[in-house]
């Protein structure tokens, strides 16, 4: 088993697979090999364990095994190792989307080429549409931020300035229910952001906060 044997298996039974998470634009890029016989695949994922890359098999129902390199680091040092005819193009592609040369549109236009050329299996538009407009970097640093925010939201951590901006964004006059679908959280934890939003003068309570004296309306101060 050697690179020039991994290199040929890859342009014939192997390929570059895209996923994505639209929320955050994401392009989510690994390497994948396919065969019926598992016994090829053990010796290249054992080949490719001993270059520090880790990779994984699964059998479908069809009965068709296949090795995928999921994660970023290892996928990139497989993608550097590889000496390419067919698929050539698409792993340069991947590379320089993964270093941050270009966008993940950018991406999806030449693997759209690739698919019409006859060298890729599936077209990447037939499930997705051209939004990804950030390249890599970007985009991880943008889904970091989402995480960060939604673990705030989630934890009920949310500073003054979150608290402030998502309060700006409901009606003028709102009751509890409307505090637990923005803020994504229980009921007791929307009383507890009603008496945050109180204490930074963002709203004034026409009715007693505590839950047992009925009914409250809230509304804006500004």
């Amino acid at each position: 088993m050697n690179w020039q044997y991994i290199s040929g298996f890859f342009d014939g039974e192997g390929g570059v697979s895209i996923d994505s998470h639209q929320s955050v634009r994401v392009l989510i890029l690994s390497a994948s090999f396919a065969q019926k016989d598992q016994t090829v695949l053990d010796h290249i994922a054992d080949f490719l364990q001993t270059r520090g890359i880790a990779s994984t098999i699964r059998t479908a129902t069809t009965g068709v095994h296949s090795l995928k390199v999921t994660r970023i680091r290892d996928a990139f040092n497989l993608f550097t190792r590889l000496n390419l005819a067919v698929k050539a193009r698409q792993v340069e592609t991947s590379l320089r989307y993964l270093r941050g040369e270009i966008t993940g549109n950018e991406l999806l236009l030449i693997f759209e080429e690739e698919f019409h050329a006859g060298r890729r299996r599936f077209s990447p538009l037939q499930s997705r549409e051209l939004t990804h407009y950030l390249r890599h970097s970007e985009a991880v640093k943008l889904a970091g931020q989402e995480r960060s925010q939604a673990s705030r939201i989630t934890r009920n951590c949310l500073n003054a300035e979150d608290i402030r901006l998502i309060t700006a964004s409901m009606p003028v006059d709102f009751e509890v229910r409307d505090v637990m679908s923005s803020f994504e959280g229980s009921k007791n934890r929307a009383y507890h952001l009603i008496r945050v939003m109180r204490s930074q003068g963002l709203v004034v309570c026409k009715r007693s906060y505590r839950p047992h004296h009925g009914r409250m309306i809230l509304t804006r101060s500004y």
